[in-house]
């Protein structure tokens, strides 16, 4: 009987290589593996402009384009906004926008 208890079957086998490849797949390594290192500050730019939407209620691209390469140029600490876009993105890169601040309306096009 004691010779039973220590074999392993089949189903064992098959729960076991599961679950390892599913932890690996999902970054599940070993903690001596896991080096990750926190930056010990974080950089929030807000960046306001009362001219980017005008009487009417439509959005000025212009101020927009402005506000955009004013924040990236804060974030870098760089003097030209295209210098700065070059450090975030790639030129096949393809970029999404999240705002938080447009209340129930869509992400402007503008944007």
């Amino acid at each position: 009987m004691k010779d039973r208890e220590k074999t392993i079957t089949r189903r064992d086998f098959l729960r076991g290589a599961t679950c390892a490849t599913l932890a690996l797949t999902m970054g599940l390594l070993p903690e001596e593996e896991k080096t990750v290192e926190l930056p010990t500050k974080t950089k929030v730019v807000l960046i306001r402009d009362p001219e980017v939407i005008d009487a009417k209620g439509r959005i000025n691209a212009k101020v927009i384009q402005q506000m955009l390469d004013e924040a990236v140029t804060a974030l870098f600490d760089k003097k030209d906004p295209v210098e700065s876009w070059k450090l975030l993105v790639k030129p096949k890169d393809v970029v999404g926008i999240k705002s938080n601040v447009w209340g129930p309306l869509l992400t402007p096009k503008e944007v």
